[in-house]
């Protein structure tokens, strides 16, 4: 199966910059963790994920983050997509940009094991 185009997913999804928000289009059904939810028109797409927020559409799982970006911008991204503000959860147009993985890590937190702060 192919990748998830920009029409299917403006199809489906409706997607505000302001907030970050992917909202189901219509009525569907779809799977998570193997099982089958009645998601309504207007709910929100998606749950939470390591990563970041998930949407399940056709069959395949992809993060918030990258459908966001291809409704907007018509295509994936290149590259990674860096949440600014460091916050995965965070979808808001503003707060997204296409990055390489070490622009990516540049605004990682300290690791929980860190005793030096470096």
């Amino acid at each position: 199966m192919a990748d998830l185009t920009a029409e299917r997913a403006r199809e489906l999804l409706a997607y505000d910059p302001a907030t970050g928000e992917l909202r189901w289009r219509s009525d569907c059904w779809t799977g998570r963790y193997g099982r089958q939810l009645n998601a309504r028109s207007g709910d929100v797409a998606g749950h939470p994920a390591k990563g970041g927020c998930r949407v399940g559409v056709d069959g395949r799982s992809y993060l918030a983050h990258r459908v966001a970006w291809l409704i907007t911008h018509g295509r994936w991204p290149s590259r990674q997509i860096d949440h600014a503000n460091g916050n995965p959860e965070d979808n808001r147009l503003a707060n997204l940009r296409e990055a390489t993985a070490s622009q990516n890590q540049c605004n990682q937190g300290l690791g929980r094991n860190n005793t030096t702060g470096f």
